[in-house]
């Protein structure tokens, strides 16, 4: 019996240096490394990310400027969210996990994960596992000093490069 509790022990103490990740491994090439935890907010409600938003801030290659998304609404249907960019064509983002969606047409595609919202559906952070992206999105009227930050310190912590997130509202 204290064998199988030894190996048990030594199992488990193993398992424990294995690197934790809740995603597939990122490319060089994106905006984030390895070494970042990536999750998705497991309680993301679809309803009440309904509404109108504004980009505030993307990561952005080098000479790249302006807004992708600049201003769009949300809503709740379809099965998934309809995005409509204000000026622009519908595109459904379906669900394929808790607080992650795909994007119409990407059967393999980078999904999009909510990786951080206020408690009041103000702010948004989105990213995907390969950081190929990353988005800070509000609800039109501005950002707080302190919502703000913790946008920043949730791509931070993904692994995004903050250097390289171009903020929009001056």
């Amino acid at each position: 019996m204290r064998r199988i509790g030894a190996w048990l022990g030594l199992c488990l103490g193993l398992s424990a240096c294995l690197p934790a990740q809740d995603g597939p491994a990122p490319p060089a090439q994106g905006f984030r490394t390895a070494q970042g935890e990536i999750t998705s907010i497991a309680l993301f409600s679809p309803a009440r990310a309904s509404g109108d938003w504004v980009e505030l801030a993307r990561f952005a290659a080098p000479g790249e400027a302006g807004c992708r998304f600049c201003r769009f609404s949300l809503s709740a249907q379809r099965g998934g969210l309809v995005l409509q960019p204000k000026g622009g064509s519908l595109s459904l983002l379906r669900p394929s996990g808790p607080g992650r969606m795909l994007p119409k047409g990407q059967a393999n595609g980078d999904e999009w994960w909510v990786l951080w919202v206020d408690a009041d559906y103000r702010t948004m952070v989105v990213g995907t596992p390969s950081g190929s992206m990353g988005y800070v999105f509000n609800r039109p009227g501005g950002i707080s000093a302190d919502r703000r930050k913790i946008a920043r310190d949730v791509l931070g912590w993904a692994g995004y490069d903050g250097a390289r997130l171009l903020w929009h509202d001056g």
